[in-house]
């Protein structure tokens, strides 16, 4: 005979009863009482989820209990049944029968108790208001829009004095990033609050981790206990204050505050919040994947510099000029050099390097718009001031050793349109450029074009063999490691070599390692050297 299931002795129960599968969410066992309100035969339960059943969701409810079940305790919790129409006192609890683990939940009807049934009711409202916020939430057309009206939402329906939302970014720094006050509807934030942020809230972690509000009706307290946090909050004139924990993945993300709800609702706006406070964080990570893609929209991957698409967005929204307007345009000099003889890792370095000097001086303003091409907006600036501004960058890439072809041109308010003061631009950094190559190498004393035209015409069968070179070519003769051999670790000199016409310098271990070079093969390696000494 087989061994009766322990759901079963609740068949004739007056309370409806259940039983599902905790990972399946299968239904294995209805009541009477459950399948009359439900109006299902046994065999048609047996094919339903339970929440596809009870409350008519297509997927596991937001609010499951499951998590918090554990095997011999109740979990209890008050539900209201759209369906049904009805409000519930709900007990949870976990057995576990045959290797699976089961969910028995008895659900008292509150209907006919008026104590409990004020509180239902509220209950009602309060789904009504969260339904009817986030209807209107999703409406908005962007994440910020949502959340600045989810917390005039909430402020207004809950009669409080203000609500905020606070985020932990950049190693637990505290970010005041959206406030609603009812005096001046949505209002500025305040700067990042600088300190470790979770280290400094011990006492409210453990309650944060576990989903659960913080409640202060002492102000004393916070301001005694947290001088600084409480400093950062500035709650002048607040009574009673409510932050509902932020959750993301489990992490402790930011929370919600809420500043002097209405007498003796701090409970139910906690309650609220909490049920909120998904949502919130939904809509935080909304913002943040649109602001992600903004930027990757905007700006250059390799330097991080703003780019064509950003460049032509900024032209078209801008308005009229009352001052003037200067572009700068810079081409990296030898890159195709450095691609050719080191790599194009070596040569996204040396692009790195030349927007790093550009934006130090210009944040904010260097588009990438090539592969070694950079143009800077100056917009507002007096021809004067303009021209002092082109001088400092001359200055700075020649203190720093950067290789830029500069050309620049201005115009007065709106008389020249950007392509016509693109193109005085360009030209003129082509004769920058064209002046640098006419110079002279310092140290080969050929022209520079020369040595341009020249790189890689001749070729080594060209040159006359000599009788060491013969040596090299008939015998075995490792180089490397007669150049390292001579150069030894602990030798009091170092030994290096080099193209003066390329300039590209073979240096010895000792060299590379004490002076931090990245590897034996450095181009431009006397002027690096000189940079380390």
């Amino acid at each position: 005979m087989n061994e009766r299931a322990p759901w079963e002795m609740f068949e004739n129960f007056n309370e409806i009863v259940y039983a599902s599968d905790m990972e399946t969410y299968d239904i294995i066992y209805m009541n009477k009482a459950a399948r009359d309100s439900f109006q299902i035969t046994e065999e048609e339960y047996k094919k339903q989820k339970c929440y596809s059943l009870i409350s008519r969701f297509s997927l596991p409810c937001y609010f499951c209990t499951n998590p918090k079940l554990k095997v011999g305790e109740f979990y209890e919790w008050v539900y209201h049944n759209p369906y049904l129409k009805r409000s519930f006192k709900l007990k949870d609890t976990m057995y576990c029968y045959e290797g699976r683990k089961i969910r028995i939940e008895i659900a008292i009807d509150l209907t006919l108790n008026e104590q409990e049934n004020r509180s239902v009711n509220e209950m009602i409202r309060d789904e009504v208001f969260i339904n009817s916020c986030l209807t209107m939430t999703h409406s908005a057309s962007t994440p910020n829009e949502s959340m600045n009206f989810m917390l005039q939402y909430m402020g207004q329906y809950k009669g409080c004095k203000s609500a905020s939302i606070y985020e932990i970014r950049n190693n637990n720094w505290l970010y005041h990033t959206y406030c609603w006050d009812f005096e001046n509807g949505i209002c500025p934030v305040k700067a990042p609050f600088q300190i470790d942020f979770l280290e400094y809230i011990k006492e409210w972690k453990r309650k944060f981790v576990h989903n659960e509000p913080v409640i202060l009706k002492d102000m004393e307290i916070i301001k005694r206990k947290m001088p600084e946090f409480y400093s950062y909050l500035a709650p002048e004139g607040v009574s009673c204050m409510v932050f509902i924990p932020l959750l993301y993945n489990g992490e402790i993300s930011g929370f919600l505050r809420v500043d002097d709800p209405p007498d003796k609702k701090a409970k139910n706006i906690a309650l609220v919040g909490r049920m909120m406070s998904h949502f919130i964080v939904s809509i935080i990570q909304r913002r943040n994947l649109v602001e992600n893609l903004e930027y990757l929209s905007f700006h250059d991957q390799l330097t991080g510099a703003l780019n064509r698409n950003a460049l032509n967005a900024h032209l078209k929204k801008e308005d009229k000029r009352q001052k003037g307007r200067g572009v700068i345009y810079c081409d990296v000099i030898g890159l195709k050099k450095v691609n050719d003889m080191l790599g194009h890792a070596s040569g996204d370095k040396l692009i790195v390097r030349a927007y790093q000097t550009l934006a130090g001086l210009f944040p904010g303003k260097v588009y990438r718009v090539g592969g070694d091409e950079f143009i800077i907006l100056e917009d507002g600036k007096e021809e004067r001031e303009f021209n002092q501004t082109v001088s400092q960058l001359k200055k700075k890439i020649r203190a720093e050793n950067i290789s830029l072809s500069i050309g620049s041109a201005w115009a007065d308010g709106g008389e020249v349109g950007f392509e016509q003061l693109f193109k005085a631009a360009d030209e003129c950094m082509y004769e920058d450029k064209f002046s640098y190559y006419s110079q002279e190498e310092p140290m080969t004393g050929v022209p520079r074009e020369t040595k341009r035209r020249s790189y890689g015409a001749r070729s080594i069968a060209e040159k006359p063999q000599t009788s060491f070179g013969t040596f090299i070519e008939k015998c075995y003769f490792d180089a490397e490691s007669f150049f390292q051999s001579v150069a030894l670790p602990d030798a009091p000199f170092y030994l290096y070599c080099g193209d003066l016409e390329k300039n590209l310098y073979y240096i010895s271990d000792n060299l590379k390692d004490d002076f931090n070079f990245d590897d034996n093969l450095v181009y431009d390696f006397v002027t690096h050297l000189e940079i380390r000494i």
